[in-house]
């Protein structure tokens, strides 16, 4: 039909989600529009023990790739590095 018929949410623009955000508002009042149809988890949505394996072995993968080659994969704070 094109309806939206739930929501799930890990992240917010703000962490923790606000208590005066809107969805949290409805959620909490049990409003019916939203009632079995909303779930916020506290930005943990990830947690299994197989991601867990999974980040160490990207994070051995991205030390390694940088000591073979000199090149950062995905870094996020470049201006901060110093050359050489």
């Amino acid at each position: 039909s094109g309806a939206i018929g739930g929501l799930g949410l890990d992240v917010f623009p703000e962490e923790p989600a606000p208590a005066d955000h809107p969805l949290m508002q409805a959620w909490r009042a049990r409003e019916e529009w939203i009632e079995g149809r909303f779930l916020a988890s506290p930005h943990a949505a990830f947690y299994s023990p197989t991601s867990l394996r999974e980040l160490r072995e990207k994070a051995v993968m991205t030390c390694y790739e940088y000591l073979s080659s000199g090149k950062l994969k995905n870094c996020v704070n470049a201006e901060y590095l110093q050359d050489g």
